[in-house]
């Protein structure tokens, strides 16, 4: 089995949201990756809103399903993906979790979260996206760009984390609104490059957005 290297770093992320302070939230224009801006319609505080929130209580028990095996084909051959729902990383702190391990690279590995805990027990003014952009304010994390994920543009996305993290790792995480108090986070560990990592976590993003299009 491959190791859980995904983990630490994960915690790292969801932790840095849980204690950011929120005030006049910006966004870093030199991303590492440099995708197109996101268009959103809508906006509280510099935070773009969801145009229509999609239910993702159906995956609770299994976010596998959020992902089909055609979609990560695109991107290597991966083990079948191992859920986490019952743990206290999924109850309490990261949110139940499908991660996919590379067959050949057990470094390179694709992950789901849906960040259940953050919408459970932040401050309400902190809850999805708003999160995000609280801690990239507040210095918690020292990078934060706003995409658009391909198809889905009722849906604000950011890349967000820390530089260091980024680069050494070649890993990129994507945090997607589908509530305006909810987000699920999508991320690419071991690309070739930090570049390759937020390609392949927007895609897997996309595929994610799309299944719980036809779920609701």
């Amino acid at each position: 089995m491959a190791p859980k290297k995904l983990v630490p770093a994960l915690l790292t992320g969801l932790l840095g949201l849980s204690i950011a302070a929120c005030s006049d939230p910006s966004v870093e224009k030199d991303a590492i990756p440099t995708p197109a801006p996101s268009s959103e319609p809508g906006s509280s505080n510099g935070v773009p809103q969801v145009s229509r929130p999609l239910d993702a209580s159906s995956f609770l028990e299994d976010p596998c399903k959020l992902v089909d095996n055609q979609t990560l084909s695109a991107f290597g051959e991966f083990e079948e993906g191992e859920p986490d729902v019952d743990s206290n990383h999924a109850q309490k702190l990261i949110g139940p979790t499908c991660v996919w391990y590379g067959k050949q690279d057990v470094g390179r590995a694709v992950s789901v979260i849906i960040d259940t805990p953050h919408q459970k027990y932040a401050q309400p003014h902190l809850r999805g996206l708003a999160g995000v952009y609280a801690s990239k304010e507040s210095g918690s994390l020292d990078y934060l760009q706003a995409v658009e994920i391909d198809s889905h543009p009722g849906y604000p996305a950011v890349i967000a984390g820390n530089r260091k993290d980024m680069e050494e790792g070649n890993r990129c995480v994507v945090y997607v609104g589908i509530a305006d108090d909810l987000t699920i986070k999508t991320s690419l560990d071991g690309g070739r490059d930090p570049e390759e990592a937020c390609q392949v976590a927007q895609k897997v993003a996309a595929a994610v957005l799309d299944t719980l299009k036809q779920a609701n």
